[in-house]
C-alpha cells in the first residue's frame, strides 16, 4: 500500500510540474488529466 501511495504521489508531482511549466490549451489539458485519473472528464465523456 505504501508503494502505491508513493507512486501516486510521484505521478501527481509530475503532473503539477507539467501544468505549471507553461501555458496549456484546454485540448492539451484533457489528456494530462485523463492520464492521471484513468478516464475522461465527465463533461467530455458523453
Amino acid at each position: 500500500m505504501e508503494q502505491y501511495r508513493r507512486n501516486a504521489s510521484q505521478r501527481t508531482l509530475c503532473l503539477r510540474a507539467a501544468l505549471n511549466s507553461a501555458y496549456h490549451k484546454p485540448e492539451k489539458l484533457t489528456p494530462l488529466f485523463s492520464k492521471r485519473n484513468g478516464k475522461l472528464p465527465d463533461a467530455l465523456a458523453s
